[in-house]
């Protein structure tokens, strides 16, 4: 989920140059293949807000927003009426990360026990 924002980087500069006529095929792939990664971010996202609509608010607020944990407390208050307390949302963002690792097992992915 972190490197949601470096997909999503990816994806600007390729699209940028495209409109400049200046990407080559395997450029364009890329491109491709950084917009599938966002979008499948994205759809993780909400798979888990099916289940658990306060761990997916927080996936969605710590990992793609970047908010840091007070302002992602404050946001969940403030839009979506979700009062909690910086260890609640510690405990509800481990149970997300570990059901969007459920979602998409890497080799690379590790359980911190």
């Amino acid at each position: 989920l972190k490197q949601y924002h470096d997909w999503e980087l990816m994806a600007h500069r390729i699209y940028i140059a495209n409109s400049l006529d200046l990407v080559s095929q395997e450029l364009e792939q890329t491109h491709q293949r950084a917009v599938y990664e966002c979008n499948e971010r994205l759809k993780v996202i909400d798979t888990i807000k099916q289940d658990n609509v306060t761990s997916g608010l927080i996936l969605f607020y710590r990992f793609l927003m970047g908010y840091q944990v007070e302002r992602a407390v404050d946001e969940l208050a403030a839009l979506n009426n979700i009062h909690i307390k910086e260890r609640e949302l510690y405990r509800q963002q481990r149970q997300g990360l570990l059901r969007a690792y459920e979602l998409i097992p890497q080799e690379q992915t590790r359980l911190v026990k």
